[in-house]
């Protein structure tokens, strides 16, 4: 198998995983992201791309 077939560990940053434990308990996209450290104006595309993402 070539390096390039190997699997990759995904991790997630300590903002994302925040972000995931403060979505788990509000429901709340905008509202886990501001408490996960993310600025207030941007909170709401962070979400949705957090949302996203497959990891």
């Amino acid at each position: 198998m070539t390096k390039q077939k190997q699997k990759k560990k995904l991790t997630l940053t300590p903002k994302q995983e925040k972000f995931c434990r403060e979505y788990y308990l509000l429901c709340n996209g905008t509202q886990a992201a501001i408490n996960a450290g993310y600025s207030k104006d941007t909170a709401y595309f962070i979400a949705c791309e957090n949302l996203k993402k497959l990891k």
